[in-house]
């Protein structure tokens, strides 16, 4: 993951990601610590967004459960899986 540039990148490489990966991949990216190092990266906030979208789109695609807010994290995919359908 540390080697992704731009958000199409980043698009690409959730897009892959297997389903058996998807909750680590989500503690991961749903982390205050992901979340500062983008920033620090130049990422802005709406970048950062699209990246939790983009996960929670993934999780969708596949059907399985969206998780909600977990440890550690600054984000709550379900949340964000609700605003895909319902804008």
């Amino acid at each position: 993951m540390e080697d992704l540039a731009t958000i199409e990148e980043w698009f690409d490489y959730i897009n892959q990601i297997p389903m058996m990966e998807m909750i680590s991949h989500a503690k991961v990216i749903g982390s205050v610590s992901f979340e500062e190092e983008r920033g620090d990266e130049g990422y802005d906030d709406d970048d950062i967004m699209a990246i939790y979208q983009a996960l929670a789109k993934r999780f969708l695609e596949l059907e399985i459960r969206v998780p909600d807010m977990m440890d550690n994290a600054c984000v709550n995919f379900r949340d964000i899986a609700m605003g895909i359908f319902t804008p």
